[in-house]
């Protein structure tokens, strides 16, 4: 196996560790809140927002790591991860995973504004 092969690899197996690790910091505070009866604040949803949309663009970027590495083979109904590739596009265009738009929300809330949306 080709030294770039891996090292794509091992940027991707880590870009999924860090997406997981930050989920499981949000997973546990709305797990904890659910168990409370209570509802998170304002401030906690927009960084779960926030995180979420990170999260989701680091499994992305992995995704399209690990299909830029595959080869023309790749495209072939037959091969999982074109599956995979086309599945990770389209969640990542869902405004509750875009990137882009929870990651504005999340920072709009950490510099003292509101959020700027009902969909919290």
């Amino acid at each position: 196996m080709h030294p770039l092969t891996q090292i794509q690899v091992a940027t991707a197996a880590n870009k999924i560790d860090a997406a997981e690790a930050l989920s499981a910091r949000w997973l546990t505070l709305l797990q904890e809140r659910a168990d409370a009866g209570e509802q998170p604040t304002g401030e906690e949803k927009a960084i779960v927002r926030g995180q979420t949309g990170f999260a989701a663009q680091l499994a992305k970027e992995a995704v399209e790591i690990l299909h830029n590495a595959s080869g023309g083979s790749v495209i072939r109904r037959d091969v999982h991860l074109q599956r995979f590739h086309r599945h990770i596009q389209g969640f990542s265009l869902h405004a509750l995973a875009n990137s882009d738009v929870n990651l504005e929300l999340q920072g709009r809330v950490l510099v003292g504004l509101e959020p700027g949306t009902v969909f919290l």
